[in-house]
């Protein structure tokens, strides 16, 4: 793991990206909402867009306590290292939707053999 530990800001959420977990076949991200009580109630479909700019969406994220959601994105690539950037265009509810944009930007280091 390693801990970006970046907000964006947008329709009056904030979402921090506190958690990074990159391997050459998935990556996991825990991202934090404030206020804590909205993760309760939202739902979001994250985009990364890969070093090579391939766009993959993440699965169905699990919620934490916390205000907190660890979702999962598959077909990372064998080296994953160089520049990232996740994306969030809309927060979903049973009863709301608030469309905005949510993006992080993270460099993932080349790994020593």
């Amino acid at each position: 793991w390693f801990e970006p530990h970046q907000t964006s800001r947008d329709a009056g959420v904030a979402v921090t990206l506190e958690e990074v977990l990159i391997t050459p076949s998935l990556m996991q991200t825990r991202l934090c909402f404030d206020p804590e009580d909205s993760i309760d109630r939202w739902n979001t479909e994250i985009t990364a867009v890969r070093p090579d700019g391939l766009r993959i969406q993440s699965r169905a994220g699990v919620q934490l306590n916390a205000g907190c959601l660890v979702s999962t994105f598959y077909g990372v690539q064998l080296d994953p290292s160089g520049a990232w950037m996740l994306t969030i265009d809309q927060l979903k509810s049973d009863t709301e939707t608030i469309d905005g944009s949510w993006t992080f930007k993270f460099e993932v280091p080349k790994s020593n053999p």
